[in-house]
This record gives structure tokens, sequence and C-alpha cells, in this order.
């Protein structure tokens, strides 16, 4: 706060001497013989302006002026604009003055400074800050002094009756000081921190066509604090843009071996597709096979029961061919018969073991025929996995074949979005342009520096002594100093 009032004091000196030296210059006719030797016009070089705003605790505008500076080629008469309320001359003793927005000035130097104190208090920014003790919100007048859980939030955002060129090119820094004797647990997201003395400050950075919102936190007692100090300055950045050939190339070597496994899963399908004509050739055998097998099966059973019919005939016959056995033999002329019936009865016997064995064949041919229809529905259920292994084939393929067509371009959009982070990070084409007034031309830089009230209990002790011993100007100027 104490760099606020010498900073306002050093101001209202050199406004009083301008004025006393002014006053004096006339009397003595200074100014004439000023306008004599200076009557040309000065050469304007470019001029900068930096524009302080004291705002109340609130984040309102209280006052704005603007300390211009020129650099000027050759000296004599020039011209600004803006709409002052009243101008001061930083500069000499020559006369200055302000008209219908036109500020006429003349000077032998090449370096001018003059002061203009602004009608209007509308900043690029509006800002609104709060104060809360304990959740409860609390006036900036009334915060000096109070205990307990501090919450202070500070917001900005742009004011459209002004130029939007400062809004989106002007970087803000807003910087929070906290005695930290007063101060603890402080709490501050997004914030730089750092000491200084017994403060510790809290700097926050707003970039170009953004908003502040800030919340700071703290545990005070008997609290105080100096004045918010808001700075904006047009944003620039210097940086090496990073090489990203290699990046790059990576990502097109990631593209290149997606294409190839789009590739390889499209070859996949071409083989299941094969598959799938091979597995339906090889179910239409089966089945005919199956077919086969069962007729076969019928058949033995068939067969099996004509066998069991013969060996039943052969063994009646045998049985029969017994009983005549004795009497034939007794006549030799039977003898070819009884080696008939012997040949026979030999068929009979052996008969057996051909049936034993045709009924092994017929039971063993039943369990071919059943395991085989087991294994021809095996075979379909092949064919039909094989088809939904085609079809997640090609759903497959559709998917890594979009993936290779975006892949494809990666390179191009990663070094897009890496063009655009950088963008964001660099002003091109700007061109300062005046706060003061559009009129104004060759302008080459403004910056803005605001202060808020600070929150400070009134002197204590002030006890009236009587009346005082009048001060004289310069005491009065000097403990302007001291406080």
């Amino acid at each position: 706060m104490k760099r606020i009032k010498v900073f306002f004091a050093v101001l209202l000196m050199a406004a009083l001497l301008v004025g006393l030296g002014g006053a004096g210059a006339t009397d003595s006719n200074l100014g004439d013989a000023f306008s004599s030797e200076l009557e040309g016009a000065a050469t304007v070089l470019e001029k900068d302006e930096v524009v302080y705003a004291r705002l109340y605790g609130g984040g309102g505008v209280r006052s704005i002026f603007v300390v211009n500076h020129f650099t000027l080629g050759s000296p004599g008469h020039f011209s600004d604009f803006g709409s002052y309320s009243s101008v001061v001359n930083l500069t000499d003793l020559n006369p200055i003055t302000v008209a219908n927005s036109e500020v006429s000035a003349v000077t032998e130097g090449t370096n001018y400074f003059y002061q203009g104190n602004l009608v209007g208090v509308d900043l690029p920014w509006n800002y609104v800050i709060e104060y809360f003790i304990d959740g409860a919100r609390i006036l900036p007048e009334n915060l000096a002094g109070q205990s307990g859980g501090l919450e202070l939030r500070i917001a900005s955002g742009k004011n459209s009756a002004i130029d939007e060129v400062f809004y989106n090119n002007y970087m803000q820094q807003i910087t929070v000081s906290l005695d930290m004797q007063r101060c603890s647990n402080i709490a501050a997201d997004g914030a730089s921190i750092a000491n200084a003395g017994k403060n510790r400050l809290l700097s926050f950075t707003v970039l170009p066509g953004s908003d502040a919102d800030i919340t700071v936190t703290a545990d005070v007692a008997d609290f105080e604090m100096a004045g918010i100090e808001i700075a904006a300055v047009p944003f620039t950045m210097s940086f090496d843009i990073p090489q990203t050939e290699d990046m790059l190339g990576g990502f097109a070597q990631l593209a290149g071996a997606i294409a190839e496994l789009n590739d390889g899963v499209g070859a996949l399908k071409d083989g299941a597709s094969a598959m799938i004509e091979g597995s339906e050739e090889l179910i239409s055998g089966s089945e005919e096979m199956n077919e086969g097998l069962t007729q076969l099966n019928s058949y033995a059973a068939q067969l099996t029961g004509a066998s069991a019919q013969i060996q039943d005939s052969l063994s009646q016959i045998a049985a029969g061919l017994e009983l005549y056995a004795p009497a034939l033999s007794a006549d030799s002329a039977m003898a070819p018969l009884l080696q008939m019936l012997g040949g026979i009865a030999a068929l009979s016997e052996n008969y057996g073991e051909f049936h034993s064995g045709l009924l092994g064949f017929s039971q063993g041919l039943g369990g071919i025929a059943g395991g085989y229809d087991e294994f021809n529905d095996g075979i379909a259920d092949f064919a039909a996995g094989i088809e939904g292994l085609r079809g997640g084939l090609e759903q497959l393929q559709a998917g890594t074949g979009r993936m290779a067509a975006e892949a494809g371009n990666i390179p191009g959009q990663v070094q897009g979005e890496i063009g655009n982070m950088i963008a964001d990070f660099i002003v091109s084409g700007f061109e300062p342009v005046s706060f003061a007034s559009s009129k104004n031309i060759d302008i080459s830089f403004v910056q803005f520096v605001f202060m808020t009230d600070g929150i400070e209990k009134p002197p204590s002790g002030a006890v009236d002594q009587g009346v005082a011993e009048p001060l004289g100007f310069w005491d009065r100027l000097a403990r302007l100093f001291r406080a």
C-alpha cells in the first residue's frame, strides 16, 4: 500500500510542480519563447501507453489515468487524443492543453511524457471480487480486523463496451499478497507462489480470451491485506517448436502396420470362404456316407435274420438225416447219399460259426452307423463354425479397413493438432492499438496496471489533543512519502 501512496504522491508532486512551473512560464512569457523557438511540427516516431486504474475492493473502477510516452524524431508541436478530464505534463514546463478530446503539446526533447485522467471508468475487463468469512459474505469495507476462515473469489469477464482486441490478445497476471503473520493455511489452486518478506505472493495467469475464476482460502486473524494487483500485457511466448519428424514417422509406421493387418485379415477371410466351400462338399459326402451306412445297417439286420433262418433250416435237416443214417448205411448203393448227408451235417455245424461272425459284423456296423451319425453332426457344426468365423472376419476386416483409412491420416492430424496447440500460444498478426483513443496512431505498445483498495483498519490511537500547528506544503508532501 505504501508503494501506491508513494507512486501517487510522486504524480501529485509532478502535477504541482508542473502547475507552478506552468504558471511561472506564463507570467514571464517563457511559453511564448518556447513557442517561437519550436514553431514547426514535431516528428512522432512512436507512442506507448501505460493505463493505471484504481479499483474498489469489490472490483469496480474508481478512476483511470494514462501515462502517455512519445518518442520523437524532432522537437516541436504535436497532438494526441483521449477523453481526458485533465492532463499533466510530466516532462517539462511547456504548456499542454486538452480541448474536444485533442491534446496539444510542444517540446524541445525527443522523449515526452504526459498524464491524462480519463473521463470514463471502463476497462477491457470487468472484475468481481468477493470476500467470505466462515461462509458468510462480507463487504470489503467491513473485512478489516475479521478473524476466521477467509475465502476470496476473483472473477473477470470481457467488457463489451471496450474494443475486444485487448481481451483477445492480452494476458492478465493477478497477484494477491497475504501477510503470513495474519494468514495461515493459505491455499490457492493454479497459483504461482513466492515469498516477499513476511508476505505470501499468489500470482495467477489468465490467458488471452479467457476469464479469471480464482479462489483463495486461508485462516485469518485480525485480517488486513494489501490491494490486489493486476497487470495486463500483450501475450507472447518464445519457445522452440519441437521436432516432430520422428514422432510422425512412428505414426506412419503404425499406419503401415495397420494396413498390413487389414490385408492379413482379408486373406484370412478369403481362406475361411474357401474352407466353407470345402466344408460344404464334406457335408455333402458325409451325408451320403451316413445314408449308405444307415442302409447297410438296415440290410445287415435283414441279412442276419435270413442267416438265422438258414441256420435253423440246416439244423433241422441235419437232425432229420441223423434218423435215416442207419438205414441208408445198410445199403451200399446209398453210400453217395450218405456222403452228401455228412456234408450237410458238417455245413450245419460250420454255419453256426459263420452266423456268429455275421452277427458280430452286424452289431459293429450298427455301432459304426450310430457313431458316424454323431460324426456327421460334428461336420455340420464345424461348417457352421467356419461360416461364423467368416462373418466375424468380415466385421473385423471392416473395422481394420476403417482403422487403416483413419490411421493413414494420423500423421497429418497430429501435425495439425500440434500446430493448433502452438497457435494457442502465439499471438500472430497483433498490432497494438491505443486504449485512450482510436485516433491515435504509431502505437508501439499498451500495458495495463490496476490495483484495488487495500483491506486496512483505520489508524488506532488517533486522539484529538487540541488544535495542532498547521503543516506547511512541503511538510504535508513529505508526510505522504512517509505514509
